[in-house]
């Protein structure tokens, strides 16, 4: 599915610092951050911005395919072990590895940033990305991603992302 986002609205909120580290359990959130205040505060400080956007979700069956071919269970198995070795470096506990939907969604989604930022001048550090993965008993597989630009003044709503999710220039960008 493609679906052209011509209006996005998004809330960027500060709620700490902390220094780089990898969040092996892909969410930063879960990672302790220096406070803002000396207080606790109960607001943070946030800005809206808005943008525009073009959403592709692949095909659940097709992507389920492509998860059990073998040279993909090969790379994948690969990638767990990495994976472990490096939790055991950074003295963390592993908690699960990417899946591979995850890596071919992620991967996906760069790639096509890359050649928007060539196809409507946007630079490629002003596309963002938003990663829609899951996959388990309780609900429906989802293998999808959002590439968008947003900025508090109206660059982000320029109409040159949003223009190329017309489904004959996107084939020609994909």
């Amino acid at each position: 599915h493609l679906v052209q986002v011509h209006r996005l609205r998004e809330v960027r909120a500060l709620r700490g610092f902390q220094r780089v580290e990898p969040t092996f359990d892909g969410d930063a959130y879960q990672l302790q951050c220096a406070p803002l205040s000396r207080q606790v505060q109960s607001w943070l400080p946030a800005i809206e911005v808005r943008g525009e956007g073009i959403y592709v979700e692949l095909d659940s069956s097709a992507v389920a395919e492509w998860e059990m071919s073998p040279l993909v269970r090969k790379r994948i198995s690969l990638v767990e072990l990495n994976y472990e070795k490096a939790c055991l470096n950074a003295e963390r506990k592993p908690d699960r590895p990417p899946l591979a939907r995850f890596i071919l969604v992620h991967t996906m989604a760069h790639m096509l940033m890359k050649q928007l930022s060539l196809e409507c001048g946007y630079s490629g550090s002003s596309l963002r990305e938003r990663l829609y993965v899951f996959k388990d008993d309780r609900s429906e597989e989802c293998a999808g991603f959002l590439i968008y630009t947003a900025s508090s003044s109206s660059d982000g709503t320029l109409g040159g992302l949003g223009s190329q999710a017309d489904p004959a220039v996107f084939e020609q960008v994909l």
